[in-house]
């Protein structure tokens, strides 16, 4: 690997030794300032006799005094990667560095952090006085990295993911997340909000959504590749977390994890799945098949899920397979009809984000969850996307016109590239007057919602390989009588 990147201190691979020492692969735990952190103060005497490395964060100082000050343990290193809260911070690096501890203190050069010191900061000054307990990454907007020739870069995340890659690369037997909220519903959304200067809500929630939910699965996969390294267990002990990519787990579960040697127990995460795949098996295709999308829908970055797969009467076979997939959720029903199926995988989904996934069908982009999730957790005005992939090659025509190209074309929920919220799903099927054929009944819904659906976006964006096509979810005071027409329009097929 390649250490000798201008956005690293010398002898930085020196440094990774030295970080790796000081964690001496004992667990980390990270100390974020959401408010559920107030339990660990009040409880934090049962990790006493715990051999934990702690991690702070920015005002590291407020958790360590009310906290671990109470056991009298401190910080083994504190992270400074954010230009808020700058120059006050680094003051408060400047003490934790003066300590005669072995501690580190993380940081980057970044978009210009330590220019915020002031004309009297002396930086080189800095960097030669604390040279050994200096530790500083570079970050990328690049989906690869770290890599080869970049293997101290890290995507572009917030501080507390931040905090999570350096104890991987540390070597960290495991990671828990101490007030890893996200954000909160509540007024109050910081931990002893008094002591501290709070971001805005606002600032959080696209902290959240932005830069740690869609990363993390890609960051930390690519470290554990380009480091060679086993997956660890990585834990948020909030049970009002909006973070999504790791288990979230009560206290109780936190404290028995870190003071026993065994893996994580899945049964006690906490996660209610955002997403929800379903993929309706009739028999009439082959196991291989299937088993060819269920390990494609695996491969995804995004974690938060469950696969459903609907068994129609001919699915022998299928419970060998599901032992494999831990994710994997069999519905059996006596239907032969595909939609039916389908439909009945949507009445048994999580309320969230629904994904259809054909047996034989693969994802060819493992972020594709990640980015349907991004823009549907960001939009709330946002009800569907899609991708063009060859089924629908231009913008629809929009407005009445559009039904009768969707009955011409009779084009059904484009597969595997669709992501829609369920509730919306819902709301226009129970629009819908009763149909014999659920094929249709899926066609009502195409032509209720692209029928009124407000002008469509079209976005052209890096995230994408294709521009996808967003569409505003309705405005349910239109009337009525739209939805008659359609109807109509429908019992003619």
């Amino acid at each position: 690997m390649d250490f000798s990147s201008k956005d690293y201190l010398p002898n930085s691979k020196e440094r990774l030794d030295r970080l790796r020492k000081i964690i001496n692969k004992r667990p980390v735990a990270i100390l974020a300032a959401g408010p559920s952190i107030a339990e660990l103060e009040k409880r934090i005497e049962e990790l006493k006799n715990v051999d934990i490395c702690y991690f702070g964060m920015n005002n590291y100082s407020v958790a360590e005094n009310h906290i671990l000050g109470k056991i009298g343990k401190r910080f083994s290193l504190i992270l400074n990667s954010s230009r808020e809260g700058m120059p006050e911070y680094i003051k408060g690096s400047i003490d934790f560095l003066e300590r005669g501890d072995n501690n580190v203190l993380a940081s980057s050069f970044y978009r210009g952090t330590f220019d915020l010191m002031g004309k009297d900061f002396k930086l080189k000054d800095f960097l030669k006085k604390y040279d050994k307990k200096l530790f500083f990454f570079g970050l990328s907007e690049a989906k690869d990295v770290p890599n080869e020739q970049k293997p101290l870069h890290f995507m572009v995340s917030n501080s507390l993911l931040a905090a999570v890659h350096i104890a991987l690369v540390g070597g960290a037997s495991k990671v828990v997340i101490f007030g890893g909220d996200g954000y909160s519903d509540k007024n109050i959304y910081y931990y002893r909000q008094g002591e501290l200067t709070p971001s805005p809500r606002q600032d959080l929630i696209n902290d959240t959504n932005k830069y740690f939910n869609p990363v993390a699965p890609i960051s930390v996969k690519n470290i554990y590749k380009i480091y060679n390294l086993k997956p660890i267990d990585i834990l948020i002990c909030s049970e009002i977390s909006f973070y999504n990519p790791f288990p979230k787990v009560s206290y109780d579960s936190a404290f028995k994890f870190l003071r026993s040697g065994k893996k994580f127990d899945g049964k006690f995460d906490l996660r209610t799945p955002k997403i929800s795949v379903i993929s309706p098996f009739m028999g009439d295709e082959s196991l291989d098949k299937l088993v060819k999308t269920i390990e494609s829908v695996s491969e995804q970055g995004y974690t938060n899920f469950e696969h459903i797969v609907v068994c129609g009467k001919k699915s022998e076979g299928i419970k060998e397979i599901s032992k494999k997939f831990p994710k994997l959720k069999l519905v059996f029903s006596q239907d032969e009809d595909y939609f039916k199926l389908f439909l009945k995988g949507v009445s048994e989904s999580r309320e969230g984000y629904i994904f259809n996934a054909r047996p034989g069908g693969e994802y060819l982009d493992e972020d594709w969850f990640n980015k349907c999730a991004e823009v549907l957790e960001n939009r709330s005005d946002i009800s569907l996307v899609w991708k063009d992939r060859g089924q629908i090659r231009l913008a629809p025509p929009r407005g009445k016109i559009f039904t009768y190209y969707l009955l011409k074309k009779k084009n059904v929920l484009p597969e595997k590239d669709t992501c829609f919220r369920k509730s919306i799903f819902k709301a226009i099927l129970e629009l819908s007057p009763p149909y014999k054929s659920n094929k249709i009944l899926l066609l009502f819904f195409n032509v209720v919602f692209w029928l009124k659906s407000i002008i469509p976006l079209k976005l052209q964006t890096m995230i994408f390989e294709k521009a996808p096509y967003y569409w505003r979810k309705h405005r349910w005071s239109i009337f009525k009588s739209a939805f008659v027409k359609a109807y109509n329009k429908l019992k003619k097929l």
